[in-house]
């Protein structure tokens, strides 16, 4: 029962909202102000039945979680009470309204009469107001129609006058044209015929004008005839004011392109041929001289027609607009002609010549290009295609081919051969190096250079340097493995377009194929082979490109290239250098490491050493062994003989890690000596212990009171004290580095601790 009025009381409240949540908020709001509020104590709320969201479940949820949660049976009491407030409350509502509910169903009565009494007159007007639609509908019609006759008649008329006008204006041309011309009449007849093309092409369709377009193009032909040989008359003679009228006269009668079409035929065209007589056989010596010639033809033959066409400042009398002599007239003859006689000067078979010709051909349009007086002109003459055309047949990628095997084929049978030649040369030690110096040199030089292909030179001069490090490093690798090992050379990615150059090229007979594969067998593959001493060339060779390459690199742009577009190129330049820096750390540690090679298997003898005096009545050592003597010959024997090639600092450098290194391997050496003595010593004093006599008088020396262990440890002494003193010394390139390093101050330490019992009574 609970659960049935519980059920319904919130479901009615449930709808009750979902109503007032359809209306708008001012009704939402006075909603608010209308609903009672919840008596005081109990467990709901007026806000929980007026949320936008309301359902019954969540409700329940929010009644249960609240502090204080009441049960069910407190909720349905809460919820009654809640209810009986509610009806209170709508009745006392109703009460309020009543009399307004009771006022509206009696102001309704009689409105049905009142709207069939206001009915008919409104449909009265309406029928009026449709007649006096119909009417001025048809009156406004009746306007359109006469006003269209109006126009039709008005057109007519218009073209009645024009025919008139046309039929007129065209008998008095006919008679002006019968007459002597002048230039007078030569404009009044321009102008006339300027009128009557444009009232013929309005008036195209009409029959009369069919009639008399015989007649006009008779005109017409007549002007034009008499223009073209009075403007050519005018170029001979000079003639500055009649050229300046035929040219106004062109530009009135749209006939800009028929005279510079005249010019280009009856004044350009003799001039260009009669310069270019024997183009066929013209060479390089000849051909700058036919392209001034045909520069020349513009200041003998066109300097008028120029000078009044190309006045943008209007500073000569009767300039006028529109015409470009130059571009139209004299440049397309010229192209054909070069492009029809001229082929061969293009040709990239000879490089030297191709080269002659291309700086003679590009100069020869730069001089052109500076008779224009406007940047106009010399776009439309780049954009035509004759100009295209004639830079297109310079045939630049073969000649860069042609020239990428000139420079670069000395320098790769240099590279390739296998032995290193050296070099006359002061700055350089090897052959080879100076080739990639020569090779770089070449890149710009003012013989070879072309500025359309800047970028292709450019990016040679840094292959040049990459291939030189990539055969530094194979030379690095057959130092260290041995010819035994060595392949073709890797080229790197930067080297990939360096192409294979045919190195030998001289013919022979032709062999059978059993003769040439007895003769591959029998003939040894010629291998190189690096030594030291080439090693240390490579290095020397390697320090001074890298200083040398980036201003052979930069003088060079800078001598052929002035203006590089704002790009800095210098850092491609120092780029391509740091790589080849890479290489020298790598010549370093293998020169050092071979110089450590031969002492270090001469270090070994130090296990020689008890042997010598141990049980064999040896005198008191004096002087080093042999061993040592030798380490410190050779290292001598090194420096004497590399100082010559490279500077002392870079010797003393590689013979400190060289020496460093041999103090290392010594200091194992001697430590595993000592300690051998020492557990030796030991083992004969405990066998001294358990005998009544007999060790003292074996391992003693007579004279000088020493053991053999003694000894043994003196001659260690001796050695690593020889050897320190001469690694320090001014003949070894003063290595006190080495010898105040950490090798070199433990070696004497642990020698100067195992003589140190008996060093004292010795020296005294």
């Amino acid at each position: 029962m609970f659960q049935i009025q519980n059920r319904e009381m919130v479901t009615n409240t449930n709808q009750m909202e979902i109503n007032v949540a359809h209306r708008p908020n001012p009704v939402s709001s006075s909603l608010e102000n209308i609903v009672p509020a919840c008596p005081p104590g109990l467990c709901i709320n007026k806000g929980d039945f007026l949320k936008q969201d309301f359902s019954v479940d969540k409700f329940f949820i929010e009644v249960g979680v609240r502090e204080g949660g009441a049960g069910l049976d407190v909720l349905r009491d809460d919820l009654g009470i809640y209810l009986k407030v509610l009806r209170s409350s709508m009745i006392e509502l109703i009460n309020q309204d009543y009399a307004d509910f009771v006022n509206l169903s009696t102001n309704l009565v009689g409105l049905d009469q009142g709207i069939d009494r206001i009915r008919e007159p409104l449909e009265g007007f309406k029928k009026e107001i449709e007649m006096a639609n119909g009417d001025i509908k048809t009156s406004l019609e009746s306007v359109k129609a006469k006003l269209a006759r109006q126009e039709t008649i008005r057109r007519d008329k218009e073209r009645l006058s024009s025919l008139q006008m046309v039929a007129t204006t065209l008998s008095k041309v006919e008679r002006m044209v019968g007459t002597e011309q002048t230039t007078d009449t030569a404009e009044r007849i321009a102008t006339d015929v300027n009128q009557l093309h444009f009232a013929v092409w309005k008036m195209k369709d009409a029959a009369l004008i069919k009639q008399m377009l015989p007649r006009l193009n008779a005109v017409c032909d007549s002007l034009n005839s008499w223009l073209d040989l009075t403007t050519l008359k005018g170029v001979r003679e000079r003639d500055i004011p009649t050229l300046s009228r035929c040219c106004r006269i062109y530009a009135t009668i749209d006939r800009i392109a028929a005279v510079e079409t005249l010019v280009k035929e009856e004044v350009v065209k003799p001039q260009v041929e009669s310069c270019m007589v024997e183009a066929e056989k013209m060479d390089s010596s000849r051909l700058g001289e036919m392209f001034n010639n045909l520069l020349r033809i513009i200041p003998e033959h066109l300097a008028e027609l120029v000078k009044l066409t190309t006045d943008e400042k209007k500073t000569v009398e009767g300039s006028v607009n529109g015409f470009d002599f130059l571009v139209n007239s004299f440049w397309p003859v010229v192209a054909e002609k070069i492009q029809n006689d001229l082929q061969h000067i293009s040709s990239p078979g000879n490089p030297d010549e191709f080269f002659k010709n291309h700086q003679i051909s590009m100069k020869f349009l730069d001089d052109f290009e500076m008779n224009l007086t406007s940047e106009e002109s010399v776009s439309m003459l780049r954009n035509q295609e004759s100009y295209t055309s004639f830079l297109q047949s310079w045939n630049l990628p073969v000649y860069f081919q042609i020239r990428f095997q000139e420079i670069a084929k000395s320098y790769e049978l240099l590279l390739a051969t296998t032995e290193l030649v050296r070099s006359e040369s002061t700055d350089c030690k090897l052959k080879v190096t100076e080739e990639a110096k020569n090779a770089i040199t070449k890149c710009f030089s003012l013989e070879i250079f072309l500025q359309p292909l800047a970028h292709r030179f450019f990016k040679l001069s840094l292959q040049i340097i990459s291939r030189y490090q990539v055969w530094a490093l194979m030379c690095l690798k057959l130092f260290k493995d041995g010819p035994e090992v060595s392949q073709d050379m890797k080229r790197s990615e930067t080297t990939k377009d360096f192409q294979k150059l045919e190195i030998n090229k001289k013919k022979s007979m032709k062999k059978s194929a059993s003769d040439q594969h007895l003769s591959e067998l029998d003939k040894p593959t010629p291998v190189l082979s690096i030594s030291l001493a080439d090693l240390v060339l490579i290095f020397c060779d390697l320090e001074h490109l890298i200083s040398a390459a980036p201003g052979l690199i930069m003088s060079g742009l800078a001598s052929v290239l002035p203006e590089t577009g704002g790009l800095d190129l210098s850092q491609a330049a120092t780029a391509g250098v740091t790589a080849l820096s890479a290489v020298l750390p790598q010549l370093s540690d293998a020169i050092s490491a071979h110089i450590v090679t031969g002492p270090a298997k001469m270090v070994k003898s130090v296990v020689d050493i008890p042997r010598m005096y141990r049980r064999t009545n040896r005198e008191v050592p004096s002087k080093p062994c042999t061993y040592v003597t030798t380490i410190v010959d050779e290292l001598k024997t090194f420096l004497t003989s590399q100082e010559k090639s490279c500077s002392l600092a870079v010797v003393s450098s590689w013979l400190g890690n060289s020496c460093d290194s041999i103090l290392g391997l010594y200091l194992v050496q001697v430590q595993d000596v000592l300690s051998n003595v020492t557990k030796m010593e030991e083992s004969l004093k405990k066998l001294k212990k358990v005998r009544e006599r007999g060790g003292a008088a074996a391992g003693k020396d007579k004279a000088a009171g020493l053991s053999d262990d003694d000894k043994i440890r003196l001659q260690l002494y001796l050695d690593v004290m020889f050897l320190v003193r001469e690694i320090g010394s001014d003949e070894m390139g003063g290595l006190e580095r080495v010898v105040r390093g950490e090798n070199g101050v433990k070696i004497k330490q642990v020698v100067e601790q195992a003589v140190g019992g008996f060093i004292s009574d010795i020296i005294v």
